[in-house]
């Protein structure tokens, strides 16, 4: 809802049964991992933001705070008035108290890749879509150096990391796919685009020139299906175009580890790995569409009281040899990962775990 400020209440819902340490914990592994598609300047801003940090940089960056809670046991309403804190004191003191340093992402290199050739498996990380020459080997590089020595050396078993990759990038999708689809393979079947008017939005829309809000698609890369509908006309576009797979394409067992903050373009690569592999899919549902992105051009509204931003798209690129599927699901794990709260506070990686023993168990197992 878009309440007006004056209406809203802060309220601070009570904690399970945790000692104080342990809920930090917890907290710091188990908080959302949602990341928008922005520029990595833009991105960097919110840092695998949890609920404290999105509220401080969207809903209030006021000094002090007054919190009406439960208490836990007793169920007592009562209500306290607590000093805000800076971001970059809050940042401290999840270092120093914690151990925990939220940049820490940004500061592993993506991708990465493992060879463990006596277990005769490798594992190959993407962490993020974005490239931080500071920080990151060049990715085309490192994937065709990658990819073969997995031949040469006849290793037999691929685990790839793409959790918590928050996509945006057509590039490394692409290339990913020419090394893991053993058949010739494109990003995209169709490109869609609806008909929307947007103009009675003028007054709320936002990052954009408000005189180019109708989407009327007149032109020579599309071809009108109906009343409101079009699709692409010709292959105009390299996603749209089928490449041939690499020479040294990838020919063994895969494994894909996924959870909900594999976003975008990492979504639909996970997707397109299960519409053209026998890959086993471990973790979590997916946190993009099935069926394909709607990214690239939108409209972004920001609502009046609240200042939300709510981006609408008119298309969707239908992904490549797409089948029926839940509308608006991503990928299911073929082997999910379910965490228990010792697992959290204990750092287990389960679905490293799951994959190294689904890898055991293939190379020990009767052909």
């Amino acid at each position: 809802m878009d309440a007006p400020p004056d209406l809203a209440r802060r309220r601070l819902a009570h904690a399970a049964g945790l000692s104080a340490p342990a809920a930090v914990l917890v907290y710091s592994r188990c908080r959302p991992r949602w990341i928008p598609r922005q520029p990595p300047e833009l991105r960097a801003l919110y840092d695998f933001q949890g609920f404290d940090l999105y509220y401080h940089l969207h809903v209030d960056r006021s000094d002090t705070f007054e919190i009406e809670y439960s208490e836990y046991g007793t169920k007592e309403v009562k209500k306290v008035t607590r000093a805000g804190l800076p971001i970059e004191e809050r940042a401290r003191l999840w270092r120093n108290r914690y151990g925990f340093d939220e940049r820490a992402w940004f500061k592993k290199p993506s991708p990465r890749f493992a060879l463990s050739e006596g277990l005769g498996y490798a594992v190959l990380t993407i962490s993020r879509s974005f490239e931080d020459k500071g920080v990151d080997p060049d990715y085309d590089s490192l994937l065709r150096t990658a990819f073969h020595e997995l031949r040469t050396k006849e290793i037999g078993h691929l685990i790839v990391d793409l959790r918590d990759n928050e996509g945006g990038s057509e590039h490394q999708q692409a290339e990913l796919l020419s090394y893991l689809c053993p058949t010739p393979f494109k990003l995209y079947q169709n490109v869609f685009l609806s008909h929307l008017d947007f103009r009675p939005l003028a007054p709320v829309v936002v990052e954009r020139d408000r005189a180019q809000l109708l989407f009327n698609n007149d032109d020579e890369y599309m071809r009108r299906l109906g009343e409101s509908l079009w699709i692409n006309n010709y292959e105009y576009s390299d996603a749209l175009s089928l490449k041939p797979p690499r020479e040294d394409v990838f020919r063994g067992k895969l494994y894909v580890l996924v959870n909900g903050g594999t976003f975008s373009s990492a979504a639909d690569a996970v997707a397109d790995i299960q519409r053209t592999t026998d890959a086993a899919f471990i973790g979590e549902e997916s946190g993009g569409l099935y069926e394909g992105p709607t990214g690239g051009d939108s409209i972004v509204v920001q609502l009046p009281h609240s200042e939300i931003r709510v981006r609408i798209s008119p298309n969707i690129q239908l992904g490549y040899m797409y089948r029926k599927h839940p509308v608006g699901r991503g990928v299911m794990p073929t082997h999910p990962a379910h965490y228990s709260i010792e697992d959290v506070v204990a750092g287990r990686d389960l679905e490293m775990e799951l994959a190294t023993a689904l890898v055991q168990r293939s190379r020990t197992s009767p052909p």
